[in-house]
């Protein structure tokens, strides 16, 4: 947080410490606050009330600040009594929608491109088995589903690879990978990889937790994960 980047005798209000960066940096100064809704879900009226003053506050001091709300569309209602506070508040928006098959072949093209990967022949019948596997006949398709999609398929590949004992050349910055049909099909639907990843997280989580605190019991990793889970 911007905490880290203050020096411990650094006292006074947000706007206080926004104009400390600027100077001390030099640079435009960008917060964001992600998953915003968490706001309205687990805070309270007096917190929800601190958070618009505070906003309101660091555009009055003019401060070279910008300030990126980012949340669920469907708490984008819980933002508008903030506009008593800031009645610019929805002058500047963008939404994120779902992409559609066709932009998610043209990110596949271009990232396969970029990280030296390409696909069993024909590529279009790869591509098109990619995009079902994460749409689930479903017509758009959520960047986060697709992000941790490709993750995973290309770790995986990596590691068989790896495995095989394959030789990376020294003069590319990526070793080049292979996605085939076979793999495709044996990786899974969207649903499976999601599940893949929640164990894996869990893993990993579970042994910073015994790490941090010998013995704490199994589960104390549920109960930490419930906390993050958004309920209307």
């Amino acid at each position: 947080g911007i905490a880290k980047l203050l020096p411990p005798e650094q006292t006074g209000t947000i706007a206080d410490k926004v104009r400390f960066l600027y100077r001390q940096y030099l640079r435009p100064v960008y917060l964001i606050f992600d998953q915003l809704e968490e706001l309205f879900v687990l805070g309270s009226a007096d917190e929800q009330k601190h958070f618009a003053q505070t906003l309101r506050d660091l555009i009055q001091v003019g401060m070279p600040c910008t300030v990126l709300l980012v949340i669920r569309e469907e708490y984008l209602g819980r933002l508008y009594p903030l506009e008593r506070e800031i009645p610019t508040l929805f002058d500047y928006r963008v939404r994120m929608e779902p992409m559609n098959a066709h932009k998610v072949k043209g990110v596949l093209e271009k990232s396969f491109r970029a990280f030296n990967i390409t696909v069993e022949a024909p590529a279009g019948e790869r591509y098109q088995e990619i995009i079902r596997n994460i749409s689930k006949g479903r017509s758009g398709i959520d960047l986060p589903y697709l992000q941790i999609y490709l993750d995973l398929l290309y770790r995986e590949s990596y590691a068989r690879m790896e495995k095989k004992g394959a030789f990376i050349p020294h003069d590319r910055e990526m070793p080049a990978l292979m996605f085939t049909r076979v793999q495709i099909q044996q990786f899974g639907d969207i649903d499976t990889v999601l599940d893949r990843f929640r164990a894996e997280q869990e893993g990993s989580i579970r042994q910073a937790l015994q790490k941090t605190f010998p013995g704490s019991p199994d589960e104390s990793l549920h109960l930490i994960l419930d906390a993050f889970v958004s309920r209307s």
